[in-house]
């Protein structure tokens, strides 16, 4: 099973690797383009480039989104259903059912 950070590492990896891949397409295409006009021949463009530079954009994105997801995640903490000290009175016990605090109080001398 990938981990967070895995999958951070991994679609961070992928779109610098899409977004250096576009570029090295670019400068090829350029350089084609230069010798197809010194030859005389007609230049075409290519939509490659900008498909690789924009699909590594997203993935950084993509990575970053869950980079901020993981860092808003709250830290819930779970109390066990029983009696515990009551916060505001030491002397009485306070019963928690699992999910929330109730009214039901004690004394402690009574447990």
């Amino acid at each position: 099973m990938i981990t967070r950070r895995g999958w951070v590492w991994i679609l961070g990896l992928l779109g610098a690797a899409s977004i250096a891949w576009g570029f090295r397409l670019q400068s090829n295409a350029n350089f084609d383009n230069a010798v197809r006009g010194y030859l005389g021949v007609r230049e075409r463009g290519t939509a490659a480039p900008w498909v690789f530079g924009i699909l590594g954009a997203v993935l950084l994105v993509i990575a970053l989104g869950i980079v901020i997801a993981g860092s808003r995640q709250q830290v819930t903490t779970t109390i066990p259903m029983g009696w515990h000290d009551h916060p505001d009175d030491p002397t009485k016990l306070r019963y928690h059912d699992g999910n929330s605090w109730t009214n039901r109080t004690a004394d402690k001398t009574a447990q």
